[in-house]
């Protein structure tokens, strides 16, 4: 039998940016922070394949058709958590370790990681909402329910808005839902349709909408 050398690639290795871009829709760099938060191994060949499977989100609606904001997160970071330890803050507002986002977090670390302090633009489309989708690296991996008008910090120009966790994604791309009786089927169905979806970047701030800038809304 002849021997037969070829230079295709094997599925372990790592995948060229032009090649995720091609597959997902995805730049590498930003998929990236989906593997530094634990949501994928790693951007090898198959791993990459596997994702290109998933749906992409285009836009998302309230059952009312009013737009979904999307916020747009960051890798856990380190945080004090007595900068704010002198502020009398309600109740909901609940002390983190860390900003950013990690699959690892509890439910009550991921709400209190993606809840607050954002910039003041978009604040009346994502009360108008009541929803707010949540993406890392380009994947969406939580909804939040948005259930009033934001509070203002007390020193910054940042709001933190008061609800709670409707679902969030783990790293087998299961939907893990919190023991809340507040959660209602419409919230848990919006969810099944969004979480584990793909959303490529479509410029815009760490809030915009899924389809558009949001900066400028009001």
């Amino acid at each position: 039998m002849p021997v037969v050398t070829t230079n295709s690639p094997t599925p372990s290795e790592a995948a060229r940016p032009s090649f995720v871009r091609r597959m997902t829709g995805i730049a590498a760099p930003t998929l990236t922070k989906a593997v530094d938060a634990g949501w994928i191994p790693d951007l090898s060949i198959l791993t990459v394949t596997q994702l290109a499977q998933c749906p992409i989100l285009i836009s998302a609606c309230t059952p009312d058709g009013a737009p979904i904001p999307a916020l747009r997160m960051g890798v856990r970071t380190p945080e004090d958590p007595s900068e704010d330890a002198d502020l009398l803050l309600p109740d909901w507002i609940v002390r983190r370790q860390s900003s950013g986002l990690s699959e690892d977090y509890s439910d009550e670390e991921f709400f209190a990681a993606t809840h607050r302090w954002w910039k003041n633009s978009g604040r009346h489309r994502i009360a108008d909402a009541g929803y707010l989708i949540v993406i890392i690296g380009g994947i969406v991996v939580g909804l939040l329910r948005i259930t009033g008008e934001p509070i203002e910090h007390p020193r910054y120009e940042r709001l933190a808005y008061p609800g709670y966790l409707v679902a969030r994604l783990d790293r087998n791309f299961e939907i893990l839902t919190p023991e809340d009786d507040r959660i209602t089927e419409d919230d848990l169905e919006l969810a099944r349709d969004m979480l584990g979806t793909l959303s490529p970047t479509r410029g815009g701030g760490t809030i915009n909408l899924l389809d558009g800038d949001l900066d400028n809304a009001s």
